[in-house]
């Protein structure tokens, strides 16, 4: 595991507790600029673009990526009530942090980086969604979720402030 890993895990703990409500989901959008050398040995700059969902509603974490080009929440086609389909990438207690995360070491499909010229990048903020349906098939890895709300994080923090200043 990289320390982007590291840090997304790290994150996810701290924002979505386990035993969350099972309608309550992190998302979380990133993009990756990298170099990517040819077969003929000519280098082109890429960008792959794909949104990670995470689900506490236990003692498991389900992590469930969308590797299409397309930000679902952040850019201006923001989709609510229609099914979005997602892979499954884990649904463990402990190792979700590592087998959730492999998708991270397979963005490039095997082919060659030059990992010096990587850079990677959260799309916007992090977003709490409310899913309305979540159907797993863990026999083929496919995921359908239908997003009912978007929740910012910056709303939360602006309730955990008032929180605080009440003496919470």
């Amino acid at each position: 595991m990289r320390v982007n890993e590291n840090i997304i895990c790290d994150f996810v703990e701290a924002m979505l507790p386990r035993f969350s409500n099972k309608e309550l989901c992190l998302y979380m959008a990133f993009d990756y600029d990298y170099t990517e050398t040819t077969k003929c040995g000519k280098r082109q700059n890429k960008r792959k673009h794909f949104s990670v969902l995470f689900q506490r509603p236990d003692n498991y974490t389900k992590v469930l990526v969308n590797f299409e080009d397309t930000n679902h929440l952040n850019r201006e086609n923001i989709i609510k009530g229609k099914e979005i389909i997602w892979k499954l990438m884990s649904d463990h207690d402990s190792c979700w942090r590592s087998d959730g995360m492999r998708f991270f070491n397979q963005l490039f499909n095997g082919k060659p980086v030059d990992f010096e010229q990587i850079s990677f990048s959260l799309s916007g903020s992090p977003k709490y969604i409310i899913t309305s349906k979540m159907n797993v098939d863990r026999e083929t890895k496919k995921s359908v979720v239908v997003i009912s709300d978007i929740i910012d994080v910056r709303t939360v923090h602006k309730y955990m402030q008032k929180a605080i200043e009440a003496g919470w």
